[in-house]
């Protein structure tokens, strides 16, 4: 069990401490509550509007307010780059937990929520953008109410105040939004040239000249001190970035003498805005059977980066002239003069290089800015165990493509391990770190290789700290914790404390294993693969090896392999964490009791749960199944006479100051 005390308000205003608690053997759900209220007037028009009927309809503030909750966990997800599998599953788990009355279909920009039967309806058009750090975040606090850890208040309250940047750490803003983030943009650009295109490091040079200008064009076309409405502008951003990176491309092979690799520069470039991974997610969502949302993203981007190359190939236009297509041709098949290969002999800078090449896309991701070690370890081996199996198979199938499949699925299958493991030894160290921060006796507890991994992340959280790079939130909980058990009984916490415990709470959930996961996806799959496809049907050559179609079949080889390989992965972590578990849970010496094991047993399926790939069945409502299985157990003792008492799963949440008596017995249900 664990015990914390809490602050909450009575009817009066006087403030009193309560004692709530999680209790895995009777299965009571209790929260702890800050006493900080949400203020819904802060909500849009018409999300208030929906959260006033449902009030007036259920006079029941908790039902309303986890309605919302939902509605902004994934619209924030949504915006974040979550896959939409993964979104419906969590908000399958939440609608299943608080027993609510709704449906909704996320789609590629639109989703829709219906509440209540349909009766009420809300639409949003979101658009989305990479971002690691809030795909993590939004997903622990929506466990935290889940588990019953945090109250719904207070979940509306840290889901309000991340979007606002307050739990992020102030180095890792930086990154977040622009100017920081310019100096990423010719960093991947100029790294991407080199490590996947060919291209030599004068290529690199102007790769990174190009990815500057595309970053402020980016930049000013976004910004609303710019533009009125940055909805219209942003259409021209594909546009200008492809024509300029065209244009600053042909002035460099017009006026200076060197061979350049012109598709290098430009694939390195727009590297950025090409959304490779959308590839890979369409069809994993295909195969979920979210057949509309994966078929539509995959032709979207696939416009997408037509738009760019056409607007590229524009831009060239316009400096080279006639030239424009002898230019282009002399750059593909057999000439090895421009676009070499030089990862072919295995240089010495080809793992370094891939790693500034994967620091780039972490920021660009908004990766977690003290996690980037752990990124850093998955891309590199994903994108090694790529390497070196396509290199062993090379030659045994040169006249076909077994190569870059078995090579694919092996490296999404080492991506997603990887990343599983990294996520248990994070969270083992940070929970043993956390325990021996709150109770000073429990490193005597560890084992000689625990308490290794206790110093060593205790160290390293603390160094981050002291540079800004985290914002040491453990430790400012364990001196709110010392506090709390010297406090008298007349005096209570105040509300910033109160609230660091309850983000305390939220950052001790389980970490988004995807979060992790897809900066490596996105450097396995080179969205540039239909870029050629483009490039082929725009300057179409008879030069040897140059083929559009056969480009386009390489991208569908790789993203089916790779999906495949995601597929298997996540399968193979089941089978084996499910092996583990059954195993430490044999061998333990303190043996569980059956509901504390049942509960175990449902937290392990729920967490694995929210981490599969495959389609939620959102046609009846929790409720609806409650129904049908009294009505048919009612009949089943027609005879008898026994009569099953009706449903009343509507009433789902209750005020928890209402009731005296709980409040007097000093544990409060949420």
């Amino acid at each position: 069990m664990r015990t914390s005390t809490v602050i909450a308000s009575d009817s009066k205003g006087l403030k009193f401490n309560l004692s709530r608690s999680f209790n895995h053997d009777d299965g009571h759900r209790r929260c702890r509550d800050s006493g900080r209220r949400f203020d819904v007037q802060t909500l849009p028009v018409d999300l208030h509007r929906v959260y006033k009927h449902l009030y007036d309809q259920t006079q029941d503030e908790q039902y309303a307010l986890t309605i919302v909750f939902m509605i902004r966990t994934a619209v924030e997800l949504h915006r974040a780059w979550h896959m939409t599998l993964l979104t419906s599953k969590l908000l399958q788990q939440l609608k299943d937990t608080f027993q609510l009355r709704m449906t909704w279909n996320l789609g590629v920009t639109d989703l829709i929520f219906r509440m209540e039967d349909g009766l009420y309806e809300l639409h949003r058009r979101i658009p989305y953008d990479y971002d690691s750090e809030f795909q993590d975040l939004y997903e622990k606090i929506a466990i935290a109410v889940i588990e019953g850890e945090i109250g719904i208040h207070d979940a509306l309250i840290i889901q309000l105040e991340t979007k606002r940047g307050k739990h992020t750490a102030r180095n890792g803003l930086l990154l977040r939004t622009n100017p920081g983030r310019l100096v990423l943009y010719p960093f991947q650009a100029a790294t991407t040239c080199v490590i996947f295109f060919g291209g030599d490091w004068y290529d690199c040079g102007v790769a990174a000249i190009c990815g500057l200008v595309a970053g402020i064009i980016q930049w000013i076309l976004s910004s609303k001190s710019v533009f009125a409405n940055v909805n219209e502008s942003a259409i021209l951003t594909d546009m200008f970035v492809g024509f300029s990176t065209g244009i600053i491309g042909g002035l460099f092979v017009q006026f200076y003498d060197h061979t350049f690799c012109l598709s290098g520069i430009f694939l390195g470039t727009l590297y950025w805005f090409f959304y490779g991974t959308a590839f890979v997610i369409g069809l994993l969502e295909i195969v979920g059977g979210e057949l509309n949302t994966g078929v539509v993203r995959f032709l979207a981007v696939s416009i997408k980066t037509f738009v760019l190359s056409v607007a590229s190939a524009v831009g060239l236009t316009v400096v080279l002239q006639g030239d424009v297509y002898r230019t282009w041709s002399e750059q593909l098949g057999q000439n090895t003069e421009y676009c070499v290969n030089g990862l072919a002999a295995d240089p010495w800078w080809r793992i370094p290089f891939y790693l500034l090449c994967s620091v780039s896309v972490l920021g660009q991701y908004r990766f977690i800015f003290r996690l980037y070690w752990v990124g850093l370890i998955v891309q590199l081996v994903a994108y090694e165990v790529q390497f070196q199996v396509g290199v062993f198979y090379e030659d045994a199938h040169s006249g076909d493509g077994m190569d870059t499949v078995i090579a694919n699925i092996c490296a999404a299958v080492a991506a997603v391990a990887t990343a599983s493991i990294l996520c248990i030894f994070l969270e083992f160290a940070r929970n043993s770190t956390v325990m021996t921060i709150l109770h000073k006796n429990e490193k005597e507890k560890l084992s000689v290789c625990g308490k290794c991994i206790n110093s060593l992340y205790a160290q390293h959280y603390n160094i981050m700290t002291r540079l800004g790079i985290a914002k040491g939130l453990f430790f400012k909980v364990a001196k709110i914790r010392e506090k709390l058990e010297d406090l008298p009984g007349s005096q209570v916490l105040s509300e910033k404390e109160e609230a660091t415990l309850i983000a305390g709470i939220v950052e001790r959930q389980e970490i988004n294993v995807w979060s992790f996961l897809m900066p490596a996806v996105y450097q396995l799959v080179p969205g540039s693969k239909i870029a050629l496809f483009f490039y082929a049907v725009i300057f179409p050559s008879k030069a040897v090896g140059v083929d559009g179609d056969g480009s386009f079949y390489d991208l569908m080889l790789i993203s089916v392999s790779l999906a495949l390989g995601l597929v298997l992965g996540l399968a193979l972590v089941r089978v084996v964490g499910s092996a583990v578990f059954k195993v430490v849970v044999v061998c333990r010496k303190t043996k569980l009791n059956e509901k504390s094991l049942k509960f175990r047993l449902a937290r392990y399926s729920n967490n694995y749960s929210r981490k599969s790939i495959q389609m939620v069945s959102k046609d009846h409502d929790p409720s609806d199944r409650n129904r049908k299985t009294d009505f048919e157990s009612m009949w089943e003792h027609k005879d008898q006479g026994s009569s099953i008492r009706e449903d009343t799963s509507g009433d789902l949440q209750t005020n928890e100051f209402d009731n005296p008596e709980k409040v007097n017995s000093h544990e409060v249900e949420c």
